[in-house]
């Protein structure tokens, strides 16, 4: 028997990724001689960026738009999978009940991740909506969520982007205080692997992602499921509920091209003539 290739994977410790812990848990990549490596980033889509363009990690779940961002940027990777095929949903926080919500801005503060991060750039794509743009020094770098919370507390910063669900037990406990929501047009995740993993690991990375497929497709079906959610992320039922109704997981290898160019035009970035050096040979690109 060959040696099991070890497959290197991340993502941000959100229900979401549930599928693939309890993957992991119940030992199902080792019916395909493969070994695979989960870390969670709590700093989210702009660590991992680092990681992958560092060689540290060979497939990320992160999100659409920060991974456009990064490519741009000079990132060596490519997306291997649509992972989640709705939007994700984002809540706006502040750190007190007074904080206004969001119309125009150009002095409030944003507390975010890190540059390129999720939180940064949904942050940037709200403004352009409501027809403003924050200067560069109106974006403070947190790290993670709890030093957000901190910064909202400490008026250090004003508005803090993050998906919704995740942050309920932190608007139970008063941490932050709930504004609006936001959606951005586009599917919420994919996978991204370096380029350097797509060209020595490229059959096992397709039979992983082949695998949960399927994973997906059944935790999705399957009504205890909320409730695992609902336990192991400390929010309702209810929430819970909800979150299952407004998710669905891509089961195929497709990707919408106007999505990719949805991006590129919220980002103010030039969409490429063709998309064939952001995404992987099995990608099926479609209008």
């Amino acid at each position: 028997m060959k040696d099991k290739i070890t497959l290197r994977i991340g993502g941000v410790p959100e229900h979401f990724n549930l599928p693939w812990q309890l993957a992991l848990e119940q030992d199902v990549f080792s019916t395909l001689n493969i070994q695979v490596s989960w870390t969670y980033f709590a700093g989210g889509t702009g660590v991992m960026t680092e990681a992958l363009q560092e060689g540290d990690l060979d497939v990320a779940l992160m999100l659409t738009e920060g991974f456009v961002s990064a490519f741009h940027r000079g990132l060596d990777a490519r997306i291997v999978k649509v992972y989640t095929k709705t939007p994700l949903t984002w809540g706006i926080y502040g750190g007190y009940d007074d904080t206004p919500k969001i119309t125009s801005s150009h002095t409030r503060k944003y507390a975010i991740s890190r540059k390129g991060s999720g939180s940064h750039l949904m942050a940037r794509i709200h403004a352009k909506q409501l027809g403003f743009h924050p200067a560069d020094d109106q974006y403070v770098e947190v790290a993670n969520l709890n030093n957000a919370i901190q910064s909202l507390k400490n008026r250090e910063t004003d508005y803090f982007y993050w998906e919704k669900y995740t942050s309920i037990p932190s608007v139970k406990k008063g941490h932050l205080c709930f504004l609006d929501t936001f959606h951005a047009p586009w599917c919420g995740f994919v996978a991204v692997a370096n380029n350097n993993a797509i060209s020595q690991k490229s059959e096992s990375i397709q039979k992983v992602l082949q695998l949960m497929n399927d994973r997906c497709e059944a935790f999705m079906s399957e009504k205890e499921n909320i409730f695992r959610v609902s336990n192991r992320f400390e929010i309702s039922t209810a929430a819970a509920t909800e979150w299952f109704n407004t998710t669905a997981y891509q089961n195929n290898f497709e990707m919408k091209k106007s999505e990719l160019n949805a991006v590129h035009e919220a980002l103010n970035l030039e969409a490429p003539s063709n998309y064939s050096n952001m995404l992987g040979e099995n990608i099926i690109l479609v209008e």
